[in-house]
């Protein structure tokens, strides 16, 4: 008796990975991301952030990409401790070949691949998909952040920052310097985290008007205030001693009243640690045995998301 994987074979499907270097397939696959993710990965491929820690994994029927998951090898240093992580991320099928089990069948061959060259897997789900990935043996886990209620660094000295512009040709290479040599200066850092940095920043220019250098500590901040509330995305600095409260201070303004930081850093103390949820995403892990994110309270920092 025939397997799924013979069917589907007789059937005309083929798996297709790291193939996007041909026009026909990078044109399906970008028109499965359009129509899924409302991006595509065009730009990101031709300003050469593409790297062999990223791996696309496609069923292909036809011309058409029909199912896809990228793959992305995420080394991290855990408490002074490296660990290879290894995260799932546009995971996708298209409308019409949805309910026929082709996504748990590429599911199935990537975990095969990456279980053994990881120490855990992890994903972000849609609410939608909460029920899902289980199956795969995924659980969630919490996130966490920091957080002050009360403006504590008024008195702290200011420092002097400038804006960054990805128009500016000197400010990305800025921005490459920086994030190339950062220094792990979180509980869980991701210690090569260029290409992700720049898709997120470039790309996609997601935090336009919110990027800040500060070249006394050569750090780059991504933060943006809301109401009373500061919030710090990023913290960037070949640096391991931040100064954050002449940062902090720097960046607030008069209705500054909350702080929050989307990271866990141990030696700021003056922050509570509090759950972190995000709407309409839940951090999932895959790992034998407990996860360090049931043991400890961590994040996965604003960059290091696919």
């Amino acid at each position: 008796m025939k397997n799924r994987l013979e069917q589907l074979r007789e059937e005309g499907f083929r798996f297709v990975e790291n193939g996007y270097a041909n026009k026909r397939y990078a044109d399906a696959l970008d028109q499965l991301s359009e129509a899924n993710f409302s991006f595509t990965f065009r730009d990101y491929y031709n300003k050469g952030y593409f790297s062999e820690q990223m791996q696309f994994n496609s069923l292909m029927s036809g011309d058409e990409v029909v199912s896809h998951i990228s793959v992305s090898q995420q080394p991290i240093l855990y408490r002074g401790k490296s660990l290879n992580s290894v995260q799932l991320g546009t995971v996708m099928t298209a409308a019409s070949f949805r309910k026929r089990g082709l996504s748990g069948l590429l599911m199935d061959k990537v975990l095969k691949e990456w279980d053994s060259k990881s120490d855990f897997i992890f994903l972000y789900a849609n609410d939608s998909v909460l029920d899902y990935y289980p199956k795969f043996g995924f659980k969630p886990v919490k996130e966490y952040k920091m957080v002050s209620d009360s403006y504590l660094f008024r008195n702290a000295e200011e420092r002097s920052y400038s804006s960054l512009d990805f128009k500016n040709k000197a400010d990305i290479e800025l921005f490459d310097r920086v994030v190339s040599n950062a220094a792990p200066i979180y509980n869980l850092s991701f210690t090569n985290n260029r290409n992700l940095s720049f898709f997120y920043c470039d790309c996609f220019q997601a935090f336009n008007e919110h990027m800040f250098y500060f070249e006394e500590y050569d750090a780059i901040v991504i933060a943006y205030q809301e109401e009373n509330t500061l919030t710090l995305l990023e913290v960037i600095t070949t640096r391991k001693d931040v100064p954050y409260p002449a940062i902090i201070n720097s960046l607030a303004n008069e209705s500054t009243e909350r702080v929050e930081l989307i990271f866990v850093v141990s030696d700021w103390t003056e922050f509570d640690v509090v759950e972190h949820k995000e709407d309409d995403s839940t951090l999932m892990v895959r790992k034998k045995g407990e996860s360090i994110f049931e043991t400890d309270r961590l994040c996965i920092s604003t960059l290091s998301h696919t």
